[in-house]
């Protein structure tokens, strides 16, 4: 887990609760159940802003997920699941091969956004390995201006 501001000092219960969301996140999961008696280390967590958290379905389990500020202080910047970053460079791949305009046109706009995206992030990780400018190849023809 990242070191920060926001997670140093905390006491080991709140630590080990974003490091095991950490450690979901990474493996693509983006909630963990937690024993009901965590909850005031839960309750402690989210007025930091740090996760959200709600009861269980289960009986005295809690829910917690990771916030965005949550996010920023346990992953590295611009973290990436390995399983996501696979998919965004396969998408990227195969979007120099088809004929972009009539796929896109058969999806709706979440997901013409959603495709656009990844692909962006592929080429956007690609450039900064290699030392280049972000340049997005994406065109969103189906946005207004």
């Amino acid at each position: 887990m990242a070191t920060s501001t926001d997670v140093d000092g905390l006491p080991p219960v709140q630590y080990l609760i974003l490091d095991v969301l950490a450690a979901w996140v990474r493996l693509g999961e983006t909630h963990w159940t937690f024993p009901s008696r965590l909850r005031p280390a839960l309750e402690a967590l989210a007025e930091r802003g740090l996760i959200w958290w709600k009861n269980g379905v289960a009986e005295r389990t809690c829910i917690a997920v990771l916030t965005d500020a949550g996010r920023a202080a346990v992953l590295m910047e611009g973290y990436a699941i390995p399983a996501l970053k696979a998919y965004e460079e396969l998408l990227a791949s195969i979007w120099l091969y088809i004929d972009w305009r009539f796929v896109t046109k058969q999806l709706t706009t979440p997901q013409k956004e959603l495709l656009a995206d990844a692909i962006d992030a592929a080429h956007a990780r690609r450039d900064a390995e290699e030392g280049e400018p972000d340049i997005y190849l994406v065109e969103r023809w189906w946005r207004d201006g």
